[in-house]
């Protein structure tokens, strides 16, 4: 992806600004000097380079998941810090194929075995772009010889403890791999089919947000919805008004879809989200659950921080030197339903020292509001652009 862009640079100059980074995951000790290996070939190409270091891996989980979702979780807050509207990587044909592959292994159908989008969004105002998606990775090592570049290998691309370093130890044949490609776009069609079916229910369900994070849905919209597509949009509601990280089980959305749009409750919860009917209309927010919204701790000098999934949060740096502790509001003991899930900055003694606007009132003394924006509506329309191709958020109100 460097030498490409460094390519494109030479080609054009002035027509689009570059910048460079790496993640060291602090998993390796050769990882240090490999980003100084790529940062000196970045300055080679005359573009700005910065390492961005993950120390979060606490020998728990997936290491491989949890690694992924740090990666773009930095990435993203490093392009939000510098203006970047896009994030690319360089994925290639290979790493498209295992995708598909694992899930298959999984038991997995659907989107699943669609593989990666090539275009995502992955962040507010913020894409991940994967333009070298149709190219196999052995194509493009050759490419990076040619130009006289020495690509640096990850040795946990072959360490066998990992489902795709399996996978890489016994590549298909040309046949298989056809076969493989085939199938993933022929999923790829039927997801684009079904994202345009989803953005169009959201439309005629008019779903709406609002700073609290709450969504509202028409309960007669959500009535006529055909019971697969009631599903997926009930499943895209619960995911982002209750601040998951992944969608429900596929039962589960069946089965919470099939009471709300039958009428046979008044409130359910699903995927740390609640809903309740409030006459016409059906209401999600969070759920406040046994403890409430993880706390949140910024490390020193941080001032962007994602609380909960569903707000962006920006701090000066007075805020953030000594690192930012981040709680829900109900942690004080206050707030109805939807604010006691708002964050809430609290200062070393443990006293509210912002606070989210919607709290405000119910806040006592404090040094101000919280520069806190919603990404709840942003989270539903992530990936079903509009008609034009740009991408969607809901309207609040």
């Amino acid at each position: 992806m460097l030498r490409v862009a460094a390519g494109l640079l030479e080609s054009a100059p002035g027509t689009v600004q570059f910048y460079v980074a790496t993640v060291d995951h602090g998993l390796r000790r050769q990882a240090e000097a490999e980003a100084r290996f790529v940062a000196a070939r970045a300055a080679d190409c005359g573009l700005p380079h910065d390492t961005l270091r993950w120390r979060g891996w606490q020998g728990r989980g997936n290491l491989q998941a949890e690694a992924r979702d740090a990666r773009y979780r930095l990435l993203a807050a490093h392009a939000a810090a510098i203006g970047a509207s896009a994030v690319l990587t360089a994925h290639h044909a290979d790493d498209q194929i295992e995708t598909h592959l694992l899930a298959r292994a999984r038991g997995e159908g659907g989107s699943a075995l669609a593989g990666m989008r090539p275009c995502r969004d992955l962040a507010p105002g913020l894409r991940l772009l994967r333009p070298f998606l149709h190219l196999s990775g052995d194509g493009l090592r050759r490419a990076l010889d040619r130009s006289g570049w020495r690509p640096v290998l990850d040795p946990s691309n072959r360490d066998p403890r990992f489902a795709r370093a399996r996978l890489r130890a016994n590549p298909l044949d040309p046949s298989e791999r056809a076969s493989v490609a085939a199938a993933i776009a022929r999923r790829a069609a039927e997801r684009a089919e079904e994202d345009a079916a989803l953005r169009a229910a959201l439309d005629a369900v008019e779903a709406r947000t609002d700073d609290l994070g709450r969504v509202r849905l028409s309960a007669e919209g959500l009535a006529g919805r055909p019971p697969e597509l009631a599903a997926r949009l009930v499943a895209r509601v619960a995911t982002a008004a209750g601040g998951a990280r992944h969608a429900p089980e596929r039962v589960a959305a069946f089965r919470l879809a099939s009471e709300l749009r039958g009428g046979r409750s008044e409130a359910a919860t699903l995927n740390g989200a609640q809903f309740r009917r409030r006459g016409d209309v059906w209401i999600a927010c969070r759920e406040w659950g046994r403890t409430g919204p993880a706390e949140l701790r910024g490390e020193p000098g941080e001032v962007r921080l994602l609380f909960d999934n569903r707000f962006d949060i920006r701090l000066t740096n007075d805020e953030a030197r000594d690192g930012a502790l981040v709680v829900p509001f109900g942690r004080l003991g206050r707030g109805s339903e939807a604010e006691r899930t708002l964050p809430v900055l609290l200062d070393p003694s443990g006293e509210a020292r912002l606070v989210h606007p919607g709290a405000a009132g119910k806040a006592g003394p404090v040094s101000g509001l919280l520069d806190a924006t919603c990404r709840v509506g942003w989270r539903l329309c992530a990936d079903l652009a509009t008609p034009d191709g740009s991408a969607a958020v809901l309207p609040s109100g």
